[in-house]
């Protein structure tokens, strides 16, 4: 995995990433996603499922 030979699964990807205690954007991208795209990421879910919500 380390010389990009192989890739690994989704859960090797997760329990590497609790061992190491970092995300997995960290082992993907080798960086955490800033504060403001968290932010403006999980305001757009909130505006998504109150949409939803709504319909209900």
């Amino acid at each position: 995995m380390e010389n990009g030979e192989r890739s690994c699964s989704i859960d090797l990807l997760i329990e590497l990433s609790c061992i190491l205690h970092v995300s997995t954007d960290y082992l993907l991208m080798g960086s955490e996603p800033s504060k403001e795209e968290v932010k403006n990421d999980l305001l757009s879910i909130i505006s998504e499922l109150s949409t939803i919500t709504k319909k209900i």
